[in-house]
């Protein structure tokens, strides 16, 4: 059930309802994103789920301000993205819901009501996971229409792929986790070198014995460090360039890095090495699928963090 649980931490965060009294407002407003806010009870709410799904997870938390600070972070992130959508028109249905709810269950063998059951049995509502599923859907498609829609990929990169892949007897699969330490678009030297000192810090405490989960969870600006920067299995094609580099000769438990791309420092963690057994060819569309998934990866960020440099955001600090 492992994927099951890995969509629910990606999925369940806790829905807010402002409420209000005739003459003073409950609520706060802790950030000012564009044309709308995240509230303290917001921001509460999916720190309190962010600290249950790190618990189920068994990860140790991160200390409160800098749990909360990435929370924030992330908020702020899905507010932008939730308000171009808006601009553009674009939209997800009740349907596309459903259905992303049911291929959720069929992956994991259980029933709708089964998978319903679990998500209230993990302390969830289901209300609001729909809620929830639903926002990730709208940005999942936003990021297709805007990055997705904008990849080319040459007859002569699948060429060139497929005679790469030619050789190997085995398909070799790696599950990585990552922890990204940004730059700006056009980055200073300065900017650059306290990035990487930041990465060398990192680094040096993974190697100490630190644990990665965690630290990707406080200090990681990917859009997955919630999720302990966790990329999942990737072929080495499925990676960018820098980082099909480094894992190429790794072993299992190595961490890499600090890895310079055009967004920042990289540190890489192998979680595991498989060897999968070609039972076919590939087809060309096999490896556009995953030279696709390899550009996403590299170019997604980018995009989030252009968004994140072209928005107004404001921090309203507490009176308190």
């Amino acid at each position: 059930m492992r994927t099951f649980f890995r969509a629910l931490i990606a999925t369940i965060f806790l829905s807010c309802t402002l409420t209000h009294a005739t003459t003073k407002v409950l609520d706060r407003v802790v950030a000012v994103v564009n044309n709308s806010i995240v509230t303290q009870h917001q921001l509460n709410a999916a720190v309190q789920q962010v600290k249950s799904n790190l618990k189920r997870a068994k990860v140790k938390t991160p200390s409160d301000k800098a749990l909360r600070e990435q929370v924030l972070q992330q908020l702020i992130m899905q507010d932008i993205q939730l308000e171009l959508a808006k601009r553009n028109q674009i939209s997800i249905s009740d349907q596309d819901v459903d259905n992303a709810i049911a291929a959720m269950a069929k992956q994991n063998h259980i029933s709708m009501k089964q998978l319903q059951n679990k998500i209230t049995k993990s302390g969830g509502n289901f209300h609001d996971f729909r809620h929830e599923l639903h926002k990730q859907l709208l940005t999942q498609k936003l990021q297709g229409l805007e990055v997705g829609a904008k990849i080319h990929i040459s007859d002569q990169e699948v060429a060139q792929t497929r005679r790469m892949l030619k050789h190997q007897k085995m398909q070799v699969l790696y599950h990585l986790q990552n922890i990204l330490i940004p730059l700006p678009p056009i980055p200073s030297t300065a900017a650059v070198q306290a990035a990487k000192q930041e990465a060398n810090t990192i680094l040096l405490k993974l190697k100490n014995g630190a644990d990665f989960k965690q630290i990707a969870v406080s200090h990681s600006s990917a859009d997955n460090a919630l999720e302990g920067g966790d990329l999942g299995w990737r072929h080495l094609a499925e990676m960018p360039d820098a980082f099909a580099a480094a894992a190429r000769t790794a072993q299992m438990g190595d961490v890499l890095g600090p890895i310079r791309t055009a967004n920042g420092f990289h540190l890489l963690k192998v979680l595991a090495i498989k060897n999968k057994t070609k039972t076919k060819a590939l087809s060309d569309n096999d490896i556009r699928n995953m030279l696709y998934r390899r550009k996403m990866l590299e170019q997604v960020q980018l995009w989030l963090q252009a968004l994140r440099g072209n928005a107004y955001v404001k921090m309203i600090p507490s009176t308190k």
